[in-house]
């Protein structure tokens, strides 16, 4: 009875197990479904194991852990796996939380195995230069050089190297750097998971949204801003509207400052100009400057931002004939970057 009992058990074992195999053979969809589940939960295994050594300080055992994450990772693959996005978030979590030279020595050996392995991404380059800036500076400087070839925009490189320079008291690298990045627009940053409206942060584009009562619901984007130059960047809804105000989206890097002269609505024969700062201005994350001459906006955070405006009543009802119809508007705006350090250190 025993024998019998066993061999059906075997039997019917090898018949699921030839049946689940050839599911995963002839269903992609599900393998698929299956390995994304298994990295995740990987993944999250791996950012567990290094959130207590990150409490005690313990970048030596974190090291070693961030080495042992990239080997199973080669397992897969000897270039690349579906585990790259998770060992990225990996040393992401552990360069936050790393805050002394000695803690960036204890990664070095780990972060020259990532930028091996993924020499196109633009923060590894960086976090390797932080890593090697005590002990061998000029090689800092051709990694963070070749960071800034990948994203010129991004502004970490250029913060190590105002640091390398003041510590090496190295001004020509400070002063070379300092004229480059004001001018930089090309390159951004793309998070992992970034659904927003513009695909990533960057210094190329922004849009508007008319808040209206025609229904339109249209974001109308203007790519091409200009850096360091009052500029009129123009828009026109698809058919003339009855507006109440404007939402102004910005997916900037941070630190840029967005300054508003003034808006010329145009309706019909009709059109006029009204200085911004006779508006009513509010956003979601930045921040407001007093200045007479024009709006001063502050972006701060990378973050997807909305500026919103309201015409006042006394504004709309002196002006109804205007705001009742609106097929043009011109804003009169300027976009800078500010300055990652004083003056006296880039001159």
């Amino acid at each position: 009875m025993l024998k019998k009992f066993i061999k059906y058990f075997i039997l019917v074992f090898l018949l699921l197990f030839v049946l689940v195999i050839s599911i995963f053979t002839f269903d992609s969809s599900l393998r698929r479904t299956l390995l994304t589940y298994t990295f995740v939960t990987h993944d999250y295994y791996q950012l567990k194991r290094l959130t207590y050594d990150l409490q005690v300080r313990n970048f030596d055992s974190i090291s070693k852990k961030l080495n042992n994450y990239m080997y199973v990772s080669k397992k897969f693959s000897k270039e690349k796996s579906f585990m790259l996005p998770g060992i990225y978030e990996a040393f992401d979590l552990v360069m936050t939380h790393a805050n002394d030279q000695q803690e960036f020595n204890y990664l070095e050996n780990s972060l020259i195995k990532f930028v091996d392995m993924a020499p196109e991404l633009y923060k590894p380059k960086v976090w390797l230069a932080k890593a090697l800036s005590d002990n061998d500076y000029m090689k800092s400087i051709k990694l963070l050089d070749q960071a800034i070839t990948l994203s010129p925009t991004q502004e970490d490189a250029y913060r190590e190297l105002i640091k390398i320079a003041q510590k090496n008291d190295n001004f020509f690298i400070a002063k070379k750097y300092c004229e480059i990045y004001p001018k930089s627009q090309i390159g951004g940053n793309q998070k992992l998971n970034f659904y927003g409206s513009f695909g990533s942060y960057n210094l190329k584009k922004f849009a508007i949204k008319f808040d209206n009562n025609n229904d339109d619901n249209l974001l109308y984007y203007h790519e091409g801003i200009k850096i360091d130059n009052f500029y009129k960047y123009e828009f026109v809804p698809q058919r003339p509207l009855n507006a109440k105000g404007l939402n102004l989206y910005f997916s900037f890097l941070p630190g840029i400052n967005i300054q508003i002269k003034n808006i010329t609505f145009y309706s019909k024969n009709i059109n006029k100009t009204i200085d911004a700062n006779k508006m009513l201005f509010s956003s979601k994350y930045s921040y407001f400057e007093k200045k007479n001459e024009f709006l001063s906006i502050l972006s701060l955070n990378e973050k997807e931002d909305v500026v919103k405006l309201i015409f006042n009543q006394d504004m709309i009802k002196s002006n109804i004939n205007l705001f009742n119809s609106i097929d043009k508007i011109e804003i009169l705006m300027n976009f800078n970057k500010m300055n990652l350090t004083n003056k006296n250190f880039c001159d």
